[in-house]
């Protein structure tokens, strides 16, 4: 019998608490996420919009990752960055990311693309620049796009299940199927990008 998904006895899946961070492996890992968030059905990213969003999404979860001040590392987390009220604009939002110390004591060794020492990681620098660079059109386009992707993590009952990792070999399938349908199959196309991160996760990386 599966437990309604608002209860607290459900089980939860974050899937950003598997993404190997500091590691060489995790732009792979936020990758492989955001492309089973954007792409569940596996057919490829053949929209400007599409790309463009998980180009996006990539450096905003690599930066709420990062950042200290970000407390809740979640989708829900990328969402709040992404549709921040208190930034002037969106372009604030991307050249804090930009500017931010994302390793302060300098133990990663990064560097910019001109061989310089940085705190800021490349790839998030990258991701905002190549935001700044557009057209505000297309800049709003992108970040429409990428909003739509995490449109499910701001249901507040999936933002709760999908705050901590839980889910494991104990829990099973059937947890996973629970978590996600809450005693009825009404809801499971809006949720089908969730079931596919969390089943690819269980295939690929157990």
């Amino acid at each position: 019998m599966c437990k309604k998904l608002n209860l607290p006895t459900s089980c939860h899946f974050n899937p950003l608490a598997e993404i190997r961070i500091g590691t060489e492996q995790e732009i792979q890992d936020i990758q492989n996420i955001v492309g089973m968030i954007v792409d569940p059905d596996g057919k490829g990213l053949n929209d400007h919009w599409a790309k463009t969003g998980a180009a996006l999404l990539t450096g905003a979860v690599l930066h709420v990752l990062y950042c200290t001040e970000i407390k809740d590392k979640t989708l829900r987390a990328v969402a709040s960055l992404l549709s921040n009220p208190a930034a002037g604009s969106v372009d604030e939002i991307f050249e804090d990311m930009q500017s931010y110390e994302h390793d302060p004591s300098g133990k990663f060794g990064w560097t910019t693309q001109t061989g310089e020492p940085t705190k800021t990681h490349p790839v998030i620098a990258e991701a905002a620049q190549e935001m700044l660079n557009k057209a505000d059109n297309e800049k709003s386009g992108v970040i429409s796009t990428a909003m739509s992707f995490l449109s499910l993590y701001r249901d507040p009952v999936v933002a709760e299940n999908s705050r901590v990792g839980q889910i494991g070999y104990f829990c099973g399938i059937t947890g996973i199927y629970c978590w996600l349908w809450d005693e009825s199959l009404s809801d499971l196309p809006r949720r089908f990008p969730t079931l596919s991160s969390v089943y690819k996760r269980r295939i690929y990386y157990q």
